[in-house]
């Protein structure tokens, strides 16, 4: 984090400090791991004299001529081994420039006329094809109202699309794509703000979303359904058959997660009113449209979430003196034994062996000095040798070779 630019790399014993490419700028330039194990470097400095994406092989950086002038913003390795970028919507320099590229390792190739395409939200389906929503009428030449998939050579509309932006996208479980956003018809048939596509055609998810401002969605396998909405009652309940608004402590939910267990849990910060004086926890799990305020929560911010190797959820949290990192264990949030860290915690991966590395800006992890990331077996903490004693960190990337990027 910060104005200037810092990389590092963690070979599994020490942080070594990895010198970015001169050119590249940005508060938080995008990064993506390839299938060939190389990182990938955007730079969110445009201009007609700047390298726009490198990729590190584990020995130096090499430039990936990816055309035009203006800034990537977004980088995605697809499990065909091509990459795919976004650019701001339309091209901050340039708005004929395209703003969704793909490069095979040759070629880059245009997806997309930015000039047209508003691009802000996009979901990796598992048979390796892209899906992108925004706000346009077509892309790549092709006519797709504000949604369509991208198989690695060609655009394709999912059918009739929607009438207006597509703001979210989410997986389900049965692999089927939840479409959230500004719209009132989906596939030509009334549906109001979400939608659902199954690789073939609509279908409406109930009564749809009466408020505006939908940014997450999450369903679990039984077909219940929540959604994040910054307008109106914020959370909406879906049991399978009808929504409703949840019964739900105050609060200010950021994120909801479906866990592996089938749980839907709300990550933020909620206030338990039963308590005299009231008490604040970073998490509320729904049942059956009722939310109920976790005292495992108690005390802290839930903000990023990471499921384990082994399914639990881990979550970072960082209220006042209260930091660390929370494990769900047999279905209940529980505390890490790490100790206190006396800093907000902003980043968490695992290596592939499943240690967990966690990164934020402080300097102490259970009174034992750390500098800013360190990594955690299960039972010790480990200080990365060499690493990280100034700043913050809250990116961290890990490659298929257990390099760690930071």
């Amino acid at each position: 984090g910060g104005s200037t630019l810092s990389l590092a790399i963690y070979d599994g014993t020490q942080l070594l400090p990895l010198t970015p490419p001169t050119s590249v700028a940005g508060y938080k330039p995008p990064l993506a791991v390839d299938a060939g194990g190389g990182v990938l470097l955007g730079n969110q400095a445009g201009g007609s004299n700047n390298v726009l994406m490198h990729r590190y092989d584990g020995v130096q950086w090499t430039p990936v001529g990816a055309p035009g002038e203006s800034g990537i913003a977004s980088v995605l390795a697809l499990s065909s081994g091509s990459i795919a970028l976004g650019r701001g919507f339309p091209s901050a320099i340039n708005s004929e420039e395209s703003s969704v590229l793909t490069f095979s390792g040759a070629t880059w190739n245009a997806v997309g006329e930015a000039s047209e395409v508003d691009v802000a939200a996009a979901q990796a389906m598992p048979g390796g094809d892209v899906i992108v929503g925004g706000s346009f009428s077509e892309i790549g030449g092709v006519p797709a109202n504000n949604i369509a998939r991208w198989d690695g050579s060609s655009w394709h509309a999912l059918g009739q699309g929607v009438d207006q932006a597509v703001t979210a996208l989410a997986l389900a479980p049965d692999g089927s794509l939840l479409v959230g956003g500004d719209f009132f018809v989906a596939g030509g048939a009334p549906a109001t703000r979400l939608a659902r596509w199954n690789g073939s055609a609509w279908s409406t998810v109930g009564s749809g979303i009466q408020t505006f401002g939908l940014h997450s969605i999450a369903q679990n396998d039984a077909g219940e359904i929540v959604v994040l909405t910054a307008g109106g009652a914020r959370v909406h309940y879906f049991d399978g058959q009808t929504w409703s608004t949840p019964s739900l402590p105050p609060g200010s939910p950021y994120e909801v997660l479906a866990l592996p267990s089938g749980e839907l849990l709300l990550l933020g910060l909620f206030t338990d009113p039963s308590q005299t004086p009231p008490v604040y926890g970073g998490g509320v799990r729904l049942s059956n449209g009722v939310g109920t305020f976790d005292s495992d929560f108690l005390g802290v911010l839930a903000r990023t979430g990471r499921i384990a190797p082994n399914g639990d959820l881990l979550f970072a949290t960082n209220i006042n003196a209260t930091n660390g990192v929370a494990r769900v264990v047999g279905g209940v949030p529980q505390l890490l034994p790490i100790g206190a860290i006396n800093g907000p915690v902003l980043a968490l991966d695992f290596l592939p062996n499943g240690d967990l590395l966690v990164a934020g800006d402080f300097e102490q992890a259970g009174q034992q000095p750390v500098g800013k990331v360190f990594r955690w077996d299960g039972s010790t903490i480990d200080a990365v040798a060499g690493g990280a004693e100034t700043g913050l960190i809250d990116v961290l990337a890990v490659s298929g070779k257990g390099e760690v990027f930071v």
